[in-house]
């Protein structure tokens, strides 16, 4: 038996749907205008934030009074802006700092360029050598006392050259080979030489002594010769430095050799040490060809001390020593050398 149900009936059975309410708040056209509202706040904001931007730039007070529309300072737009505000000072400083280091330099250079001329140093020179406190030693009596004592050095130098001296084997010179030998010990410079010649030692001894005749002042004593001068050491990337020479210079003729001794005193004129030098030079008759060939051997000591035993800073020991004494081991490298090669070159 079939049923039948009628339209009622289906009705009453399917089950019943509840109608959807939407509100106005989740309809699109709110949806719409909420973000353009969000994206009209967010374009106001960026509008100002460009302005503090320009404001910056031109140097102005930035403003912190950015609001919203409830006149409420957004806390992340006030972070912000002092974020910016450190950042863009610090980067101007930083700017202004490199500008003066650049400037700096360029400053340091061109004083070096105008210190390093050569006419600022002949005014150096002038005004240390006769505004130095060191100066006043040099002048009246003071220096014939030191020369006094140089020429003392020299006499007891020669009083106990044969204890001193040591001769080299004549067998090893040839007519033709010179030896230099230069040491360096702490505040000491020693220099030897040996340069044979093809020439009789008289001939030989008596051009040497008449260079250094030329070059010296008339002496007071016999056989021997002095000179004063002030001395003038060029230096380099440095001030030159200017020194008061005293120099006693002696000979003696024995029947087989010829010695010439010699005592130098530089007193630095800008700083209490000075430079001393004791020397002699030894010419021989050449055992291969004594009537017709020598040899002059040399020997140099150049050393740095306090000027008269008194007290002197450590920073000017260590530059007399590292500085100037360097400078005269390289003038005397280029003395001996050139004199070796003028007595080679130089027949009589």
């Amino acid at each position: 038996m079939k049923h039948k149900l009628s339209l009622n009936e289906l009705q009453s059975t399917s089950p019943i749907k509840k109608k959807k309410l939407r509100s106005a708040a989740s309809s699109s056209a709110e949806l719409q205008r909420r973000r353009r509202a969000e994206i009209e706040t967010l374009r106001k904001e960026v509008a100002q934030l460009e302005e503090c931007l320009s404001n910056e730039a031109k140097g102005q007070q930035l403003s912190l009074v950015v609001t919203k529309d409830n006149g409420q300072l957004s806390e992340w737009h006030r972070h912000a802006l002092i974020q910016y505000q450190q950042r863009l000072k610090s980067e101007q400083r930083n700017h202004q700092l490199k500008k003066m280091i650049e400037q700096q330099s360029k400053d340091t250079n061109k004083l070096r360029h105008v210190l390093y001329k050569r006419n600022v140093l002949d005014g150096i020179e002038f005004v240390r050598t006769f505004e130095s406190p060191c100066v006043k030693d040099f002048f009246m009596d003071y220096a014939s006392l030191l020369m006094d004592q140089l020429e003392e050095e020299v006499d007891s130098t020669y009083r106990n050259f044969k204890r001193m001296y040591q001769p080299q084997d004549g067998s090893i010179i040839t007519c033709s080979q010179t030896m230099y030998d230069e040491k360096c010990q702490s505040n000491t410079l020693e220099f030897e030489t040996t340069t044979p010649m093809d020439w009789p030692m008289r001939a030989a001894f008596k051009h040497v002594w008449n260079v250094l005749e030329s070059s010296s002042d008339q002496s007071r004593k016999s056989n021997a010769l002095e000179t004063k001068v002030h001395l003038t050491l060029p230096l380099p990337n440095r001030a030159a430095c200017h020194f008061h020479k005293l120099h006693f210079l002696r000979k003696f003729e024995e029947q087989d050799r010829v010695i010439i001794i010699w005592s130098d005193l530089m007193q630095m004129t800008s700083k209490n040490i000075r430079l001393r030098s004791i020397a002699h030079a030894v010419f021989t008759p050449s055992e291969i060809n004594p009537l017709h060939a020598c040899v002059m051997q040399t020997f140099l000591k150049l050393y740095v001390e306090p000027s008269n035993g008194g007290n002197v800073l450590p920073e000017d020991v260590q530059y007399g020593r590292e500085v100037v004494l360097g400078a005269f081991g390289r003038l005397m490298r280029i003395f001996w050398q050139t004199q070796q090669s003028q007595l080679l070159e130089k027949p009589l």
